[in-house]
């Protein structure tokens, strides 16, 4: 998606889930929002039923635990020449016991073809 159309669907979204829509951002071809894990049934509901939005398909859902986000690098050394890391940043210390309290989120990956 490209950034025009990620503004307009941003825009609309925002217009229609109002306080609910926590969060909207365009990366990597994607658009992804944030909402209050309250109003998820709402949200899907206007995300289905509402002219211009229309996402009919699930393609995947995903239960994410952040526990260790930004505390811990992933193994990846194995797998690549290089490994990756995780938001870490080198030399400083944290704890996931000082993680906010959004430890766990659901991911949702919906389609719209209108």
């Amino acid at each position: 998606m490209n950034e025009t159309k990620a503004q307009a669907l941003g825009a609309l979204l925002a217009q229609h889930l109002g306080s609910a829509l926590l969060d909207c951002r365009h990366a990597v071809g994607e658009l992804t929002i944030t909402v209050e894990a309250a109003q998820i049934q709402r949200v899907a509901k206007l995300l289905r039923d509402t002219p211009g939005l229309q996402f009919e398909q699930l393609t995947d859902l995903s239960g994410v635990d952040y526990s260790t986000y930004g505390v811990a690098d992933w193994v990846t050394h194995s797998a690549t020449a290089s490994g990756f890391s995780r938001a870490v940043s080198r030399g400083q210390t944290g704890s996931a016991d000082t993680a906010d309290a959004q430890r766990f989120a659901v991911v949702y990956q919906l389609i719209s073809y209108a």
